[in-house]
């Protein structure tokens, strides 16, 4: 599977309706409409038929129902007439019959280039408990970087890719946006004569922008102004498929890790260090220290590492330690996460919950919400990553 993209050398530049330009590079996706086979199981009866398509991007799910037929040849046809006389569906895409026998197959042919869709049903020959089935044909270009997306450095400075586990703050280059304008390339000449014209702005064409961008985004939770800014590491999580993930709180579970002292480490220097890499004390790290005596136990290693930790209040605000013969570190919330490695001694460190520890960075230093919004519903949010 693809992960990252390569984006052109040459920043172009956009002009906004507020006189603000931006600063882009256009990224070499691949200008591919999604193509789905969706199957509806045949049958004897004659049960109406749900179809549900969701815009991913939007997060507007359209729905239409087609009465139930009394064969799968007569369903098929009734099906592409509905799709067909649907505005908003038809304005999607185009249908076709893609087999019919023991069951109707309806191929879904997306009209807009890099777009991705859900195509579900539900009812049919089979019965309205049987749900239908969608095989992907084709993805979309880019699949995974969608619209209103953030996305992270590459291997290098010439490449993107979409945020995942391991994503910092720091590594944040910008949110994609699609131009939609244009349908195709300006003219050479008009390139050259006019400074601001971009001749690789096309219609469909995904761009990260790299500086300031308002946009409108779908929100996870209810969100204000003066909310928070977290977004999803990945587009499936723990939570299952999200959207952008933009969201006013963290997601997941908290990280936990536990360090043991090995036994008789006699008389020697003992020491670990914790480094935050999430959270709003990201880039942080705090070294704990204790010198055994003649006579060491973990308990007593433990106990001074606890201490150590704990009179740092501010450190220990994003990261506490619990325990007994051992010390157990927990981040404070899910946005936290961090590591622990071994100066000096011997100890093991178990992480006792990582799989929700990555659900989400919190973006607040470089991103706002500038509009109020319900849980699902669309926010201005704005991003400044300007030097």
């Amino acid at each position: 599977m693809i992960t990252q993209y390569p984006n052109g050398l040459t920043p172009a530049i956009q002009g906004q309706s507020l006189a603000a330009p931006r600063r882009c590079k256009p990224m070499q996706l691949p200008l591919l409409a999604q193509i789905d086979d969706h199957t509806i199981t045949g049958g004897t009866t004659t049960d109406d038929v749900t179809l549900r398509v969701l815009d991913r991007e939007s997060g507007v799910t359209h729905q239409i129902v087609i009465p139930g037929n009394a064969t799968e040849a007569t369903l098929l046809a009734s099906i592409l007439a509905a799709v067909r006389a649907n505005a908003q569906l038809n304005a999607l895409f185009a249908v076709a019959d893609a087999g019919t026998g023991a069951n109707v197959i309806v191929r879904f042919t997306a009209r807009h280039a890099n777009r991705a869709y859900t195509i579900s049903s539900v009812g049919g020959p089979s019965g309205p408990a049987v749900a239908g089935s969608t095989a992907v044909v084709q993805a979309p270009g880019g699949a995974g970087l969608t619209f209103g997306s953030l996305v992270a450095r590459g291997d290098d400075d010439n490449s993107f890719a979409s945020i995942g586990a391991a994503t910092t703050l720091t590594q944040i280059t910008g949110a994609l946006w699609r131009d939609e304008s244009l349908f195709q390339d300006i003219p050479a000449p008009l390139s050259v004569a006019v400074p601001n014209a971009v001749p690789l702005s096309v219609r469909g064409r995904h761009y990260p922008i790299a500086e300031l961008i308002r946009m409108w985004v779908t929100v996870e939770t209810a969100v204000t102004p003066a909310s928070a800014v977290h977004v999803r590491r990945a587009l499936t999580s723990g939570a299952g498929t999200v959207g952008s993930g933009f969201r006013a709180t963290a997601a997941g579970v908290a990280q936990v890790a536990t360090v043991t002292p090995g036994a008789g480490q006699n008389s020697v220097p003992l020491s670990i260090e914790i480094r935050i890499l999430t959270g709003a004390r990201a880039g942080q790290s705090k070294v704990l220290f204790h010198q055994s005596d003649a006579s060491m136990t973990a308990t007593e290693a433990a106990d001074a590492f606890r201490a150590d930790l704990a009179a740092d209040v501010g450190f220990s605000s994003a990261v506490a330690g619990t325990g007994t013969a051992t010390l157990i570190l927990t981040a404070a919330s899910a946005d936290v996460t961090f590591t622990v490695d071994v100066i000096e001694g011997t100890f093991t460190v178990a992480e006792a919950t990582t799989a929700g520890a990555t659900h989400t960075i919190d973006v607040s230093s470089v991103a706002k919400f500038e509009s109020s919004a319900p849980a699902g519903g669309l926010a201005v949010l704005a991003i400044n990553l300007q030097p």
